[in-house]
């Protein structure tokens, strides 16, 4: 019974306890996406403004968007570092998961880095979004970027994203030359654009 009462105690302090403080997100063998060891289906938002917006619409956005049943999003930078922080945890509070954005102009500046490593355990964190529009990059900066995001936070999924048109415009060898280095493949979709609503 002792024996079997450690091996409880170090199952939780291992593999437990870890995911409730820290988060986790994967996409298993079969293909299915885990977030925390749980099936995790997205309902969400590519974006929630741009980086420009402040904080306080940035909590705003993620209180609406939990209050209507959405439960990811991917953000851009927040700024400061309390301010990203601030931002996790309102979405942890709100029962949301946040892709971070570290592709602004599609480089990986020693902010984007640091922001990797000081927020990777944050238990709202969903994953890294490691470029913009990648059908027009090379595969081999894509490796790199991947590789490298990786190597700095192996619990949680990198994303990249291509335009919806690149089905017609790229040659089906394109896209999977690129698919390969992400955990998750984003496509772009902007089905109201700017305009108005009422106006489509």
């Amino acid at each position: 019974m002792k024996n079997i009462s450690h091996s409880l105690t170090l199952f939780l302090l291992t593999a437990v306890f870890p995911l409730l403080l820290h988060g986790q997100s994967i996409v298993n063998d079969q293909g299915r996406l885990l977030v925390n060891g749980e099936p995790w289906f997205v309902m969400g938002f590519f974006a929630d403004s741009y980086s420009s917006s402040s904080l306080s619409e940035k909590i705003a956005t993620v209180d609406s968007l939990s209050k209507n049943g959405f439960n990811t999003i991917k953000t851009c930078a927040a700024g400061e570092d309390w301010k990203i922080l601030s931002h996790l945890d309102q979405a942890r509070a709100a029962g949301m998961q946040l892709i971070y954005d570290g592709a602004q102009n599609n480089e990986w500046r020693d902010f984007h880095l640091n922001v990797m490593n000081t927020f990777k355990d944050h238990p709202a964190l969903f994953g890294w979004y490691i470029y913009d529009d990648s059908h027009g990059a090379p595969p081999e900066t894509l490796k790199v970027y991947y590789d490298q995001a990786k190597s700095i936070d192996s619990l949680h999924v990198t994303t990249h994203s291509m335009a919806l048109s690149c089905w017609n415009d790229y040659s089906m060898n394109h896209i999977r030359e690129r698919i390969p280095h992400c955990d998750v493949l984003q496509m772009q979709s902007y089905p109201i654009g700017k305009e108005r609503i009422n106006e489509v």
